[in-house]
């Protein structure tokens, strides 16, 4: 983003110097080159407002992977947001600016402006697979909602000589 922001940066700084010549050898009248200076600045002041809001918004991970052809991944965070970031995708994992994700190809979906990515959860660094979903989704049906009631039925698995399964059939 800071490239588009700098040629945009760049240009009104050539215009702007382009009709300042101009206007000292009157090759235009004064008040037009201050109307003309006051039209630019305008639209260069609104053109980076919007360039900014729009790559740093939601969009902004949107067109950056579908331009760039890297992946997408939203990314579950500590702080309970969801957090759009694109990434690179090379041997299976997928690095983004929180770090490198594993991306089977079980975990990989299209979005729907075409880009591929998936749901990536902040501490493992992998994307879910569809296994680990229907697998929460059992041990919640059987009244485990958290990891300290299952580490309990495994242990009381275990003194009896078993182990906690739970099948996903």
């Amino acid at each position: 983003m800071s490239m588009k922001v700098a040629f945009l940066g760049i240009g009104g700084m050539f215009i702007g110097i382009v009709m300042s010549v101009m206007a000292m050898t009157n090759m235009i009248p004064p008040m037009i080159y201050i109307y003309i200076m006051i039209g630019i600045s305008f639209f260069m002041g609104m053109s980076i407002l919007m360039v900014s809001i729009l790559l740093n918004g939601v969009m902004g991970p949107f067109l950056d992977a579908k331009f760039s052809g890297r992946n997408l991944i939203a990314v579950l965070t500590a702080s309970k947001r969801i957090k759009l970031m694109s990434g690179r995708e090379k041997s299976g994992m997928t690095k983004t600016e929180m770090g490198l994700y594993i991306t089977p190809p079980d975990t990989v979906y299209s979005w729907p402006n075409g880009a591929k990515g998936g749901i990536g959860y902040f501490k493992y660094g992998t994307t879910l697979t569809p296994k680990f979903i229907k697998g929460m989704s059992k041990l919640r049906e059987s009244g485990i909602s958290n990891f300290g009631e299952m580490e309990k039925l495994n242990e009381e698995a275990m003194k009896d000589g078993k182990e906690f399964n739970i099948r996903l059939d």
